[in-house]
């Protein structure tokens, strides 16, 4: 057996290539997705070092070599969306553990969407985490690459970011990390970073996961409301109900409140009868 890793769409695919060889000159086996868990049949042939095998279902290619000690083998992945570099190592249960077992999907179900105020940009959106595990499991880290930048969010201040207020994640069970920063420059894509562990695992898991592209249509937001003595609550904050409230729409999770704010007027001489009004203000981001 031999491990490799390919990067799709910006996300690195752990792969998993069971070999053999029928005959003299002839290889054939399979690949297997360890994230995934999808596999695809695998021909081909070998000449001394040179390996060369196909998988006709994915139209893909491999041409490489067997190192002289036999530990590894280096080539090209070619398939229609393009050509990678690719090495293999043997795979060995006593030397490294096989990334099999994370068992998390992260996406983000709608782009980043930009605000700019003060000078800055306050980039808000959800990250969706789903443990598709039979144990539960525990988000003991993530890390935002924003352009050259890493974020590190970790402890109680990354679990009040779940929607459920726990970065612990039951079997079969999803949970939203709401998310919003600020930076002086607007990247072009966020990567995400997932350490967990499971409840029957030793050891943590390091997923790389969810690189996502950051709209440039930065929304404007102009006075909602005229007049003085107006007080401005129950904003875009995280914690606030705004952020948190996720709804299903057609089939597709959204938040049209990324930005959502509650407006009220002091009580004064000059507006006594509009003492105590409220007024939300909603920005939908669709």
């Amino acid at each position: 057996m031999w491990l490799g890793t390919l990067t799709t769409g910006g996300n690195p695919t752990p792969l998993l290539f069971i070999l053999s060889r029928p005959s003299e000159g002839k290889i054939d086996g399979q690949v297997i997705s360890v994230v995934r868990n999808v596999s695809h049949k695998l021909e081909g042939s070998s000449e001394g070092k040179a390996l060369k095998w196909e998988l006709p279902r994915i139209a893909a290619i491999f041409e490489g070599a067997m190192s002289g000690d036999g530990s590894s083998i280096e080539g090209t992945w070619a398939e229609p969306a393009g050509r990678q570099r690719l090495r293999l190592e043997r795979y060995s249960r006593n030397s490294f553990s096989l990334p099999l077992g994370a068992e998390i999907d992260a996406f983000v179900p709608k782009f980043p969407t930009a605000v700019r105020a003060d000078g800055r940009f306050h980039i808000a959106y959800e990250l969706h985490v789903t443990n598709w595990a039979d144990s539960e499991a525990n988000v003991e880290r993530v890390e935002l690459t924003i352009g050259h930048e890493v974020t590190r969010i970790e402890g109680e201040p990354l679990a009040g970011l779940f929607s459920s207020r726990s970065s612990r994640i039951g079997a079969k069970n999803r949970s939203a990390l709401i998310l919003m920063f600020s930076t002086s420059n607007l990247p072009k894509t966020i990567q995400h970073r997932l350490v967990v562990r499971r409840a029957d695992q030793a050891t943590s898991i390091s997923v790389d996961c969810a690189r996502v592209v950051v709209t440039h249509d930065v929304v404007t937001l102009s006075p909602p409301v005229k007049g003085k003595d107006w007080v401005m609550n129950e904003g875009p904050d995280v914690p606030s109900h705004h952020r948190t409230s996720l709804l299903a729409l057609n089939g597709t999770i959204t938040n049209a409140q990324r930005f959502a704010l509650i407006s009220t007027r002091r009580k004064t001489a000059a507006n006594k009868r509009l003492a105590g009004r409220r007024t939300r203000i909603t920005c939908l981001t669709e």
